[in-house]
């Protein structure tokens, strides 16, 4: 049988592109003689005994490989997409015996064309409206009967109930596990016994087989067999069955089919005299949540309608009866994602279709506190197809301890040598081979510069698929716009080296991002919907809307957060997490999902500060108000940090849309008596800095742990704003130990002399924030290093920090750099250089001390953690770096004894002391 028309493949000397419609070509041959193919443009390889339909409306292509060596493959063109139904199937099993090709079940493109051209649809939009889950109201209306308002019917396994001809309750059987309830209904002519899987199946030691004949007479009179013969024991299947006792004509049953997680057989109705009986069984297929199985009769007519019409934002005229939709979730838990089936609506406008219920949850459509919270909702049907063919489940060595499932997909593959690569409106599904790298569902191979090419992918669906969505590999200037992606392994739209630029993804949406195994970022928290790492691209309205991935933590690079809007609580309150207990033993009813199952007390953030330096800067808050289970915060700091974090990150241009206290706080800080927060090195020493006074009332003002090391009698602490706070208005800086590694050491701060020390836990870095109003010295709780180093960050024009280092008693000292540092034998020549020039050594005490500073100010556009001339905002590199070198490590690294008194320093006053900001 020849396939005509719909699937060109070419290496002739004319272009088909030079036909408007190039399946319409006059002289088009067909692709199945060998007479149509130069030698070697194209070789296929397909099974045997594969062969096309007769009509032209629906074509197949079937091959476990099409290789493009000068040959061109058209379905369509730009200016004449293909509008009836074309399907390319690509199959076999992975080989891997020796000498097998390393390229297997592929459309593989070495020179040539690839130009596929589908029926334009837009491929995703929003919610206009917000779609409520349907409720148990909504589903069983006003029945005769309904097993779930009156029996107990919470255990697995089959529940069966028994209904007379009017649709009054007879007998709930419980669970049937074997063929003896069955048969004792058998002589029970003109009842109704309903039959559904609650959970999961149950045999328990009974045969299925030997089950399913007894149910078969039953139900059919034994002339028919049912699902429950192949069916085993604690298998997660949805099933309902609705036997008419003594008439097999009126009898049905059916069996679920899987849908976002679930297996679901709808509403099954089946209507006897004068009344409808009804059943639905929902399984999940991993978890113990699975809901009640209905059992249900109604008068003739009054069973409530599952159908809900959907109203969009956009133009949807291009969407069809029958095609799959996803909408993403809009609540915390990505796995509320929904798939449904587009029924016909003669009714819809333009932005509307209706699809068969149940909603198992609530969908946000509205912009709230001025956030755009609709959800996302995206067509992943399209007329021509790409898809591999897939095995019933995992075998050989495909990753089989990772997936139970075949993962070996199809997959389409550019390399440098094509001409022309155009692929839109298509369908590609069960695409990508986990277990081979590198082959991905469509992906651009060290093709380089394909700019004079005209390369997109746009308007497509890929979903379903084995091993991400779209990937760039060595290859500039494609552009990706318009795809819906859902429900893949790994990295979905990816840049794989780096290198990449000048591609363009503009307007995708990609949802259901789950752990793969290629790459360690391709893990659970890590793995991303959207991997960039060269910033030389486009990336531009694009949409993540649910994937297995953690937020990205800022690190220790200048970060700016800019012209945002930060919300915590709103309306949109996604599925309540009910009953919680609090650590009292207490327990208490949250009426709103929780991001964090297992941390439910943890505060409540907007904005955690950590690293850096990071900057919040002209960004609005709503919603940070803390409640029975646990405080909030606006602004504040990561609950577990061991990390050095910049003192001058800050905050600039805050504002913030309620009224502190009463309507929420806009920061928040714990310490180890918080749940949640833990007393590190970086929690203690995190600081963030009030630039302008748009967070606490007072500008340059700084918020840090009110610990003895850091707080002065011009600081006031902040309860409301948790047992972590204090305000001070001085300017911090912080001295970072190097070299030697995370050797242990202690502060002491001069005024308070031997009364307080503060050390390091030395779990990540060595470091210690210093108020910029006191002196410091650090000390060696063990031995003194022969080398060592310390920087300090934060110092600006007319900000100092004087600081000194036991080095020990009667030591030689080496400091470096050599040309920068001269060690003078007056402490006034320090306290007066503004040069980082000098160093005072005391060898009868064993301190050397430095005064650092800087020449540059820092200005509004200084965001370095130390200013300097690298650019016109006032950055620059920190140059306070030295390096301290003895004649051998020592054991004499304790100064206290010998610098106080003789280094003690009288208390700062309390002029000029701050107040509890007080906020209109």
């Amino acid at each position: 049988m020849l396939m005509w028309t719909v699937l060109l493949l070419v290496a002739l000397a004319t272009d088909p592109s030079d036909a408007e419609c190039p399946h319409e070509a006059s002289d088009l041959q067909p692709w199945s003689a060998a007479s149509s193919w130069d030698a070697g443009a194209v070789s296929m390889i397909s099974p045997a005994g594969a062969s096309p339909p007769a009509h032209a409306d629906e074509l197949l292509l079937s091959a476990s490989l099409i290789e493009l060596d000068g040959g061109e493959l058209w379905i369509g063109s730009e200016e004449c997409p293909f509008e009836s139904r074309a399907e390319v199937l690509l199959t076999g099993q992975r080989d891997e015996a020796e000498g097998a090709a390393d390229v297997q079940k592929a459309v593989l493109v070495r020179r040539g064309a690839l130009e596929v051209h589908g029926k334009p649809k837009r491929s995703w939009t929003k919610l206009a409206a917000t779609v409520p889950k349907s409720t148990r109201e909504d589903l069983v209306g006003n029945p005769i009967y309904s097993v779930q308002d009156e029996e107990d019917i919470s255990s697995n396994g089959f529940r069966m109930y028994e209904f007379d001809s009017d649709g009054n309750a007879v007998r709930n059987w419980g669970r049937v596990t074997g063929p003896t309830k069955y048969s004792r209904v058998l002589d029970h002519t003109d009842n109704v016994v309903v039959v559904a899987v609650s959970q999961m199946t149950r045999f328990g030691s009974h045969d299925p087989v030997a089950t399913a004949e007894v149910f078969e007479s039953l139900c059919y009179g034994g002339e028919r067999q049912s699902a429950i013969r192949s069916m085993v024991d604690q298998q997660r299947l949805a099933f309902v069955a609705i036997c008419h006792v003594g008439s097999p004509e009126n009898s049905v049953e059916m069996v679920g089919t899987v849908n976002t997680g679930r297996s679901h057989t709808g509403r099954v109705v089946q209507t006897i005299g004068d009344v409808e009986f009804a059943a639905m069984s929902t399984v999940v297929l991993s978890g113990s949540d699975s809901p009640l199985p209905e059992m249900a009769s109604y008068a003739a007519g009054t069973t409530p309608s599952m159908e809900v019409i959907l109203t969009m934002t956009d133009d949807i005229g291009s969407w069809e009866t029958g095609d799959r939709i996803v909408i993403a979730s809009t609540d915390f838990n990505r796995d509320q994602e929904e798939e449904f089936d587009l029924l016909d609506c003669p009714n819809c406008d333009a932005t509307q279709v209706k699809v068969m219920g149940p909603i198992w949850y609530t969908h946000w459509g509205e912009i709230t506190d001025g956030v755009d919270m609709r959800g996302e909702v995206g067509d992943l049907t399209r007329n021509v197809q790409f898809h591999g063919q897939m095995e019933d489940a995992c075998y050989g060595n495909n990753l089989c301890d990772s997936f139970d499932y075949d993962t070996f997909g199809g997959h389409i593959k550019m390399l440098s040598g094509f001409n022309s690569a155009r692929i839109e409106n298509a369908e590609f599904y069960h695409m990508g081979q986990q277990p081979v790298i590198g082959s991905y569902p469509i992906h651009f191979h060290m093709c380089l510069d394909t700019s004079q090419k005209d390369v997109y992918i746009r308007g497509n669906a890929i979903h379903n698929t084995f091993s991400r969505c779209l990937t760039i590999h060595g290859t500039h200037n494609v552009t990706a716009e318009n795809n819906v992606a859902f429900d893949h392994l790994g990295h979905c739209f990816f840049l794989e080296d780096g290198g990449e630029q000048d591609n363009r993804l503009i307007g995708n949406l990609g949802m259901g991002t789950k752990a793969g195994t290629l790459l360690p970022t391709d893990a659970v928290n890590k793995v991303s919907t959207f991997w960039v790492t060269n910033p030389d691209n486009e990336v531009i309205n694009n949409v993540a809307a649910g994937s297995e991935a953690a937020p990205a933590k800022p690190n220790e690079h200048n970060e700016m957060l800019s012209g945002a809007r930060i919300v915590g609580d709103t309306a949109n309150k996604g599925e309540p997490a009910g009953e919680v207990q609090l650590p009292s033993g207490e327990v208490i009813q949250v009426d709103r999902s929780l991001p964090r199952t297992g941390s439910a007390q943890h505060a409540q953030i907007g904005v955690a500060f950590y690293r850096g330096p990071v900057h919040v800067v002209d960004t609005s808050f709503a919603g940070f108000q803390t409640n029975a289970l646990r405080p909030a915060g606006a602004i504040g700091k990561k609950l577990s940090n061991p990390y050095f974090s910049s003192p001058i990150a800050s905050v600039r241009n805050a504002t913030f849309d309620f009224a502190d206290p009463a309507g929420g706080s806009r920061f928040y800080d714990g310490d180890g008596t918080v749940t949640g927060y833990k007393e590190r090195d970086g929690n203690r020493h995190n600081v963030v800095l009030d630039w302008d006074g748009s967070l606490t009332t007072y500008p340059r003002a700084s918020l840090v742990r009110p610990i003895p090391l850091l707080m002065n009698a011009r600081c006031v602490l902040l309860p409301n704003w948790g047992p972590g706070v204090g305000l001070c208005p001085d300017r911090f800086n912080r001295v970072q130990l190097g070299i030697a590694g995370n050797i242990p050491t202690f502060m002491t701060r001069n005024d308070l002399q031997n009364a307080e020390t503060e050390t390091a836990l030395a779990e990540k870095q060595v470091s210690y924030s210093l108020n910029s109003a006191e002196s410091y010295i650090m000390h060696f709780n063990t031995t003194v290093p022969a080398r060592f180093g310390f920087n300090m960050y934060g110092v600006q024009q007319g900000l100092a920090q004087l600081v000194g280092v036991c080095v020990g008693a009667n030591q030689e000292l080496d400091i470096k750099p050599r040309n920068q540092y001269t060690l003078v034998n007056d402490m006034e020549e320090v306290l007066a250089d503004e040069n980082n020039s000098k160093c005072f050594y005391d060898p009868a005490i064993g301190v050397a001390v430095f005064r650092f500073t800087s020449q540059s100010p820092r200005t509004d556009a200084t965001t370095s953690h130390c200013p300097g001339d690298l650019d016109e905002g006032g950055n620059g590199i920190c140059t306070t770096r030295v390096i301290i070198e003895l004649p051998a490590a020592h054991e004499d690294g304790d100064c206290r004894s010998r610098a106080y008194p003789a280094y003690a320093t009288e208390p700062v006053s309390a002029e000029g002391a701050l107040t509890v900001p007080v906020f209109d």
